[in-house]
């Protein structure tokens, strides 16, 4: 019951402030080329904030409009910079996966005038989802008490920027649900029986082929799950002659349905391009200029796209010092400066040097492999992204490792709640400041052109002058209270809440409750 109870917690906090800060406008579109007709949606803090978001909502517009992603001139225009062209025709450079959640959501919310806010709230459905199965992973693998559990999701739903990526058009939190479910999936696989097993084999590999729908280096990110996934399959006995090796019959016969995504895939990509090898972020870039348009014409745009698709040129080890600088400590997208509560995360992973399982090798693994991909490659910054949001699966597994830290401590407990209170103030009320002004930060190599800051903290400007993305903030609430007072309101309900479940509800000795594991996925036999 008390499991119940947290989780309908989490999905109404969720509900509330993820609706409370979603970036969208109300009203239809236009007939002739499927735009928001509001002219607010591209304003400096609208909800195109950046051609991320574009792009990805002109799939969508394909999608209703056109029924393919193939996108019209105007849809191109609308989408870049982040727009490929490719033998005559205009692609998104982004896969399909988020448009294809946002696209059901879209139709739903033409019958309320709100289609570009159902459009977005379908990722903010994924980020609920997302924390569920978090709380479900602490309570059920790391044993975490209720309310260590609860902190835990808190943390990575309000405390980081995960929550500034909850409320936009972006693959990362669906990303980190596919991650996430299927590192759960593979601890209930290790003690599955019956067909059960089957049934967690199953889920392991289709979170892996869905994987490249929504981001295509998934294919790499999700790799640690997949070893822990052999790992697990994997099954040694003693016999007179030595070892006897083998695997589960279920890993080897389920991985046909990873292999038949994968084709879809392939197919894919051939019945659009002509070519399975070819896709869409390898294609030639369009910039919305006539010159730019006419070159691509003339242009062989299918040898462009197989130069462009070379891996081997995109992630290379001499970006990765520099990279690492990017993504950690920089002032503009450094890890620790957005979210300096995950620093405690570097305490928990030193505190169980000496005791540590395969479930917390493999989300240390999740960390490295995450770091390192994105530290080696050409763009560490993401483009105009509100901190480094290459490191969203780092991020929603680093605060495990703060639970970890805090597990049945003794010592010092009270200084450490009291550490963990006040870094998670600072990082939320940096996250939140995004999620109600601007949800971008320039770089600094780009900054300097555009007369502008590299530092979060300037849209404190935004927040004094009122403004926003918040649709729910510019539709109802802006008639009550500055967006300030605003900002502060929502900043003292979190806290408030990680306080009650820090100060109140988490007592020194978190010795884990029996869980009631009937309300969770599975009723299998143990």
């Amino acid at each position: 019951m008390k499991n119940t109870l947290a989780i309908a917690f989490i999905i109404v906090i969720g509900l509330v402030f993820y609706a409370g800060t979603l970036k969208a406008v109300p009203g239809r579109v236009d007939s002739q080329t499927g735009l928001p007709t509001d002219p607010s949606v591209f304003g400096s803090t609208g909800p195109f904030e950046s051609s991320h978001e574009r792009s990805s909502y002109a799939i969508i517009l394909a999608m209703v409009g056109y029924h393919n992603v193939n996108l019209t001139k105007d849809l191109a225009d609308f989408g870049s910079p982040d727009v490929g062209f490719f033998k005559g025709k205009f692609y998104s450079f982004f896969p399909p996966g988020v448009a294809s959640l946002g696209y059901p959501l879209y139709l739903l919310g033409e019958r309320f005038n709100l289609p570009l806010a159902f459009a977005y709230f379908s990722v903010s459905l994924a980020a609920i989802l997302t924390l569920i199965i978090l709380y479900i992973i602490c309570r059920q693998i790391f044993k975490f008490s209720l309310p260590l559990a609860l902190l835990t999701v808190l943390i990575t739903g309000f405390g980081t920027i995960f929550w500034n990526y909850s409320i936009t058009l972006y693959q990362h939190i669906p990303t980190i649900f596919l991650m996430l479910f299927a590192f759960y999936s593979v601890w209930r696989f290790k003690s599955a029986k019956g067909i059960f097993v089957w049934l967690w084999a199953l889920a392991v590999w289709i979170c892996y082929g869905l994987g490249p729908v929504f981001d295509y280096p998934n294919v790499i990110l999700l790799l640690p799950v997949m070893v822990y996934f052999f790992i697990s399959a994997l099954r040694i006995s003693k016999t007179e002659l030595g070892f006897k090796v083998s695997l589960r019959m279920a890993f080897l016969v389920c991985s046909l349905a990873m292999i038949i995504l994968a084709g879809a895939q392939l197919y894919y990509n051939y019945r659009i391009f002509g070519n399975w090898k070819i896709y869409t972020n390898a294609l030639p870039r369009y910039n919305q200029t006539d010159y730019d348009y006419a070159h691509l014409s003339n242009a062989d745009t299918e040898a462009i796209a197989a130069q462009k698709g070379q891996v081997a040129s995109i992630f290379l080890e001499k970006n990765v010092p520099f990279g690492f600088y990017i993504l950690t400590v920089s002032v503009d997208k450094g890890l620790f400066l957005y979210m300096p509560v995950l620093l405690l995360a570097l305490l928990g992973m030193f505190s169980v040097r000496k005791k540590i399982t395969m479930e917390i090798g493999i989300l240390a693994g999740i960390f490295l492999l995450n770091l390192f991909l994105y530290s080696s490659f050409a763009d560490p910054w993401g483009g105009l992204s509100y901190g480094p949001r290459y490191l969203l699966p780092s991020i929603a597994v680093l605060p495990i490792f703060i639970g970890l830290w805090l597990q049945n401590s003794a010592k010092l407990y009270w200084l450490k709640k009291t550490a963990v209170f006040i870094l998670f103030a600072c990082s939320s009320a940096a996250s939140l400041l995004g999620a109600v002004t601007r949800n971008i930060v320039f770089p600094k190599n780009e900054a300097v052109y555009v007369d502008t800051s590299n530092k979060f903290w300037f849209n404190i400007k935004y927040l004094k002058s009122g403004q926003s993305g918040s649709l729910l903030y510019n539709s109802v609430f802006s008639r009550y209270f500055s967006l300030t007072e605003y900002y502060f309101i929502l900043l003292a309900l979190i806290l408030l809440i990680i306080f009650v479940v820090l100060f109140v509800l988490l007592r020194e000795k978190n010795e884990p409750e029996q869980l009631n594991t009937q309300i969770f996925i599975t009723t299998e036999r143990q």
